[in-house]
């Protein structure tokens, strides 16, 4: 940061002058035009007039030849997807088949937005269509959010009806989660570069934008647990192993718990309701001790050793997931403080407010 000295031209117009590094960088020139914008913090951002119109497209290539693996060349996809590519040319010296040509076209499938637009025999053209501003941040957060919570729920009702239907939609719906997920990534990682998407997609303040990054790994974690949770009662069914009726009604009642402390804390965060964030908290270190004891209490008088073992990863999912949730609340705290509010007022120099509200009195 440089700071530079403001020259008065004419009678009235104040000018400062631009570092020539910067002019440079962008060769720009007597005559040309940069844009200037008011920010919402009072400062001002400049910038060339091409810059402002449009950034165009984002391409990037991929050098196959340098992939030791088809899973490598799979995750660089993702990478490149989830940075904000728009074409992504994976190329080689040599005829792309066979494994290589099965992840592409696997890995186009699977992020929404991607496909195959151009295929050659030694590159494939890979681009995404999705207008990233299309859709609220918080609107794709919350589908995510209902997306887990649907699992958890699923999860619940194959424990308690011992039925592997839902426990095989929840096994589907994991896949779907992380297809979500890699989306609202992108939309993050390209509104932490430019202030405009992240208005377009409903974020006035880019500080929060890292906040809602470790929120959506939240759920995706979540939705991982709760996918090993039914696939673990789906064993349990297939080898006919059947948890008796008050071992299974215990488990569902602190699952049902564990779940409001997960919904709670996801509701506090986007709503900024700090009383409801601070309940999923203390909900969950009361919760915590008796949860244990139960789950304790269950694998001791469970005989059955496979059962045992099948039930105590779905109590572990359970947990986890309370855990998340309290996170979550922590973080739904650390937003609401870092602005302005009734209950937290900025101070000159450590002064108290002159006028003191209802809720400072108490």
């Amino acid at each position: 940061m440089e700071g530079r000295k403001l020259q008065k031209v004419g009678y009235s117009t104040l000018s400062v002058s631009l570092p020539s590094r910067w002019i440079k960088r962008f060769r720009l020139k007597k005559g040309d035009t940069v844009v200037c914008s008011y920010e919402k913090d009072g400062s001002l951002r400049l910038m060339p007039s091409e810059m402002a119109e449009s950034k165009g497209s984002l391409d990037v290539a991929v050098n196959l030849d340098l992939c030791d693996s088809p899973t490598l060349l799979e995750r660089l996809v993702v990478g490149c997807y989830i940075v904000g590519y728009d074409t992504i040319t994976v190329f080689s010296r040599n005829k792309i088949h066979g494994d290589w040509l099965t992840v592409l076209r696997n890995v186009s499938q699977r992020l929404i937005g991607l496909s195959i637009m151009d295929e050659r025999p030694d590159a494939v053209v890979l681009q995404c269509t999705l207008d990233p501003s299309s859709i609220p941040l918080t609107t794709m957060m919350r589908r995510l959010y209902a997306l887990t919570a649907t699992m958890y729920t699923e999860v619940l009702e194959a424990l308690m009806g011992f039925d592997p239907t839902p426990a095989k939609e929840v096994v589907n719906r994991e896949s779907e989660a992380n297809m979500l997920y890699w989306l609202i990534l992108r939309v993050i990682e390209l509104a932490l570069t430019d202030v405009r998407i992240a208005e377009k997609v409903g974020v006035q303040n880019q500080h929060y934008l890292p906040t809602y990054r470790v929120v959506i790994k939240y759920l995706e974690a979540i939705a991982d647990y709760l996918e090993e949770a039914a696939s673990n009662i789906l064993q349990l069914i297939e080898l006919n192993k059947k948890p008796n009726e008050a071992m299974v009604k215990e488990l569902q009642r602190i699952g049902k718990i564990e779940l409001e402390v997960f919904s709670g804390a996801f509701e506090s965060l986007i709503t900024g309701d700090l009383h409801r964030a601070n309940k999923s908290v203390e909900d969950r270190m009361r919760l915590k001790d008796d949860a244990e004891e139960i789950v304790t209490r269950i694998l001791r008088e469970t005989e059955d050793p496979e059962i045992a073992v099948h039930i105590k990863i779905v109590s572990r999912a359970f947990n986890r997931i309370a855990e998340i949730g309290a996170s979550m609340a922590h973080l739904a705290i650390n937003m609401y403080v870092s602005k302005p509010s009734k209950m937290v007022m900025p101070t000159d120099s450590g002064r108290l407010p002159k006028e003191k509200t209802a809720e400072s009195q108490v």
